[in-house]
C-alpha cells in the first residue's frame, strides 16, 4: 500500500544534489547562493544552522531531522510512535518535552542514544 506524502513545492530554478549515500535533494537556486559560503569555508554546525537553532530546541531539531530523513509527515511519524500530530509539532518546536519513554522508543527505532532527544 502506498502512502500519500506531501511534496514540497519549490518555486524558481532547482538544483539537484546527490548525497554520498545516493539520495537526491532538490534545492532552490536561491538557497544554494545563500549557503555557498558554507560550502567553501568550513564552519561549525551551530553557525551553519543558527537559524534553526533559534527556531527549534536541539532535541526538536533532531526529532524533525529524523522524521524528514524518513520522508514522513508529522501525522505518519506520530502514528508510528503514538504521538498526535499537534503534540509532535510542539515537540519539534521545543514547546513540549518528548519524555523519557517516548525518547527511548524513537531512539530504539532509529538506533540512536535516547539522551540526545532529551
Amino acid at each position: 500500500m502506498s502512502v500519500h506524502t506531501k511534496k514540497c513545492h519549490i518555486k524558481g530554478e532547482v538544483i539537484k544534489l546527490r548525497s554520498e549515500d545516493g539520495r537526491v535533494f532538490e534545492v532552490p537556486q536561491k538557497e544554494i547562493v545563500r549557503l555557498e559560503r558554507y560550502l567553501i569555508t568550513p564552519v561549525s554546525s551551530d553557525e551553519a544552522f543558527s537559524d534553526l537553532n533559534e527556531k527549534y530546541s536541539n532535541a526538536g531539531a533532531i526529532l524533525k531531522a529524523l522524521r524528514l530523513r524518513e520522508n514522513m509527515n508529522q501525522t505518519t511519524f506520530g502514528k508510528l510512535f503514538g504521538i498526535v500530530q499537534g503534540d509532535l509539532s510542539k515537540m519539534e518546536n521545543g514547546s513540549l518535552q518528548l519524555g523519557r519513554e517516548r525518547a527511548r522508543k524513537i531512539a530504539d527505532h532509529f538506533g540512536i542514544d535516547y539522551r540526545i532527544l532529551m
